[in-house]
């Protein structure tokens, strides 16, 4: 799949950036998406689009767990999208049957979830996760380092830990992704 981007210019050097298309779903405060918008903007090259409440359908429920299945919300969201990347946030349960962690899944250039359930409130690990399944929506993968944003984790203790920032490997390979 090619990714429909497009390019700015700015004192001279042209900018690759990603359109971007926020779902989410009722019970979070447009404030708090809002937010997620401007942290999303100045740190990855991504331009937000739009943003659009997603009442999620009872098929994407496993009613005996009551939560969320992964895989059939990033379908939802495939479907229902009207520009090339979506991201999906919610505070519902998620159940995902593959990845690192318990709480969000990415499908490589098209679409990523994060469920703030395990997370809890803090606003930055809530962001944290985000930026990092942003970070594999455009081609970047996990690293060992343990001063990376892509660092892997299923550790709630370990997300309040995790850099904010990519470490310089990952900072090449974006510089790279965005050049091409």
């Amino acid at each position: 799949m090619v990714l429909s981007i497009y390019t700015i210019t700015f004192n001279g050097l042209s900018l690759v950036i990603y359109p971007l298309q926020i779902f989410y779903t009722p019970e979070l405060p447009l404030d708090f998406i809002n937010s997620l918008k401007h942290i999303i903007e100045d740190r990855l090259p991504f331009s937000v689009k739009m943003t659009t409440k997603l009442y999620v359908f009872t098929t994407c429920l496993i009613p005996e767990e009551t939560c969320l299945h992964g895989k059939l919300v990033l379908d939802a969201i495939r479907n229902q999208k009207t520009i090339p990347l979506a991201l999906f946030v919610t505070e519902m349960s998620l159940k995902v049957y593959n990845g690192c962690s318990p709480w969000s899944m990415t499908h490589l250039l098209d679409a990523a979830l994060v469920s703030f359930d395990q997370i809890g409130k803090e606003q930055m690990l809530r962001f944290n996760e985000v930026l990092h399944q942003l970070g594999h929506l455009i081609g970047l993968n996990h690293t060992n380092d343990n001063n990376c944003l892509m660092k892997c984790t299923s550790d709630i203790e370990f997300l309040s830990q995790r850099a904010f920032e990519l470490c310089p490997n990952c900072t090449r390979l974006l510089n790279r992704i965005i050049a091409d």
